[in-house]
């Protein structure tokens, strides 16, 4: 979820919208235990998550919201 926070203030930074009118958060969590031994450490798990953001009066072009969120996604995930 580390990830979902990165990329909403990295939206926030483009000033789309007013930080206030940026929201948030997951849904449909599922965790699954794997408790397994990898080259750099225990692997206790793996996260599932819907990520879900949503802006109140958004007026920008939706094509340059598309390409901000897939360039962070092409570096960062």
């Amino acid at each position: 979820m580390t990830k979902l926070q990165a990329l909403t203030a990295y939206l926030i930074d483009r000033r789309l919208v007013a930080p206030e009118q940026l929201d948030s958060y997951t849904e449909q969590v599922k965790l699954t235990l794997v408790w397994k031994e990898g080259t750099s450490g225990l692997h206790l798990g793996d996260m599932r998550y819907r990520a879900v953001i949503s802006f109140e009066r958004f007026a920008d072009n939706p094509a340059r919201l598309m390409a901000l969120v897939g360039s962070w996604l092409e570096t960062h995930d």
